[in-house]
């Protein structure tokens, strides 16, 4: 069979395409119609494997190109490449056994090629790439390659797909590259100087793009934590204030705040404060062990109970002692200390806490009309009838009831819960009434009546009501901005009332 290469290739013989190929590259091996004829070929093989995960083929097809060299008029083919490679990053990560030898290899592959850039196929092959960041080693020196000038407009905006919502590329590299940054330094395995490098390539990329950037739901944490990385602690608080007011319930907060702290009371004060907040106890393992060091001297009984915590949580979960851990437990004050209530200090520490960075906190007496569990909101009414925005965090609250409720003003209006205690109704009693009727629903089938009492679709979907069903209803008065008076919204139902 004597074809041309590409019309065997349109044809489907790529063996043969491949051996007429590398004849005419044997005889002219500088001919860049030769090189680009070959490497057409060779993109063939690369586009019919990379959609599997076996990298043997993918990355020995990689490597005969880069023995091409330099081929010019090759964009076209380029980009191709770069967007078939990182589907291949992209599968291969999504096995049960992504080796992190893999992406190393195509890294050295490929490094060399001319990527036209920026592009979309570009993007996508730093997406396969990021897909193995927490295994692969020399993912920390992949933006000095890919280039933080290399990114398109779009690349900073969210990724619709299938009518869902994902970070955009840059949130995701900028979370991902900071967590590796970190991780690398915790565990002593970069030099100083390329920590300094790397972080303050971070830094100024997202100084430039800080417009783009600042309403990525992260990006003041992961900023503080690059300054604070670099000993910039002052920088990095002033960033992280603003965003950690807002996320006062989330333990990680308050154990950064701790890091930025320079009074050693205060930081001791947002360390209890971290390991105080209701989360899976495994998480706090790490800020727990942290506050053990820190608080030996302080109260060896107190270390003691921390360190106990975390002992029989590792064991619970059969995960193995660090050998850390192990010689704590052989020290003379963990072997004749004693197990305390922390209930006391805990508290002491947390409202010295939130003093310093919530303010003083205030006192609210409120009667829910709302609360959302899922996301931690809740509204309330108080003695004037003015709407109290609530963040409840974990706490619970529960519509119709009257709270006292302690907490402290924080951003956009909301007050940030500390605690709630049921209250007596009180003056609060002539906003709630409760009635026993036939529900009627509003023809568009979302939200319905009992009597002049109005039932939210929310509540017409939990209890699954119907038009007729007799059921009792709690109300609590309502404002209607639309008719500019109060009105009657249902908080509680009860069903199979006769």
């Amino acid at each position: 069979m004597d074809l041309p290469v590409n019309e065997l290739r349109k044809a489907g013989f790529l063996t043969e395409a491949y051996k007429t190929a590398k004849a005419v590259l044997d005889e002219r091996p500088n001919d860049n119609t030769a090189k680009l004829s070959m490497a057409w070929v060779l993109y063939d093989y690369l586009k019919l494997h990379a959609p599997s995960n076996d990298p043997v083929v993918v990355i020995r097809v990689l490597k005969e190109i880069r023995k091409l060299g330099s081929i010019e008029n090759a964009e076209m083919f380029y980009e191709q490449v770069a967007y078939w490679t990182g589907t291949f990053l992209l599968n291969h990560a999504k096995s049960r056994h992504p080796d992190g030898e893999v992406p190393e290899q195509i890294f050295q592959s490929i490094e060399d090629f001319a990527f036209p850039k920026p592009s979309v196929q570009y993007s996508w092959l730093l997406t396969g790439f990021l897909a193995h960041w927490e295994n692969w080693t020399g993912f920390v020196g992949l933006m000095n390659w890919w280039g933080w000038k290399s990114f398109r407009e779009e690349d900073f905006l969210p990724v619709t797909r299938d009518n869902k919502q994902y970070l955009s590329l840059v949130e995701k590299l900028i979370g991902r590259y900071t967590k590796t940054l970190l991780r690398k330094v915790e565990q002593n395995e970069l030099p100083e100087r390329v920590v300094s490098n790397l972080g303050h390539s971070l830094l100024q990329f997202t100084e430039e793009h800080s417009e783009q950037c600042r309403h990525y739901t992260f990006y003041a944490y992961y900023r503080a934590k690059v300054l604070f990385l670099l000993g910039k602690k002052e920088k990095a608080k002033d960033c992280f204030l603003p965003f950690a007011k807002k996320r006062m319930g989330d333990f990680w907060v308050w154990e950064l705040l701790g890091q930025l702290e320079k009074d050693p009371d205060l930081a001791l004060a947002c360390q209890v404060r971290a390991v105080s907040v209701k989360t899976k106890p495994e998480f706090l393992l790490k800020v727990r062990e942290d506050l053990v060091r820190r608080i030996i001297d302080i109260d060896p009984n107190w270390a003691k109970t921390e360190l106990d915590r975390i002992i029989k949580l590792r064991e619970k979960r059969d995960w193995p002692l660090s050998k850390a851990i192990k010689e704590m437990m052989a020290e003379k004050w963990f072997v004749e200390g004693k197990i305390i209530s922390t209930n006391a200090l805990y508290r002491q520490y947390a409202e010295q806490a939130n003093r310093q960075f919530m303010g003083e906190a205030t006192e609210y007496v409120l009667l829910i009309s709302e609360s959302d569990p899922e996301k931690g909101n809740g509204f309330g009414l108080n003695e004037k009838k003015e709407t109290v925005k609530l963040r409840t965090g974990k706490i619970e609250i529960k519509a119709g009831q009257v709270y006292e409720i302690l907490g402290q003003e924080g951003p956009n209006e909301w007050v940030l819960m500390q605690q709630a205690k049921k209250a007596e109704t009180g003056k609060f009693a002539a906003w709630l009434t409760s009635k026993t009727a036939t529900f009627r629903l509003h023809q568009g089938g979302q939200f319905g009546f009992v009597k002049n009492i109005f039932i939210p679709p929310p509540l017409v979907q939990k209890y699954a009501l119907e038009d007729g069903m007799r059921i009792s209803v709690k109300a609590i008065q309502s404002y209607n901005v639309k008719k500019g008076r109060w009105g009657w919204q249902a908080c509680e139902i009860k069903l199979g009332v006769d």
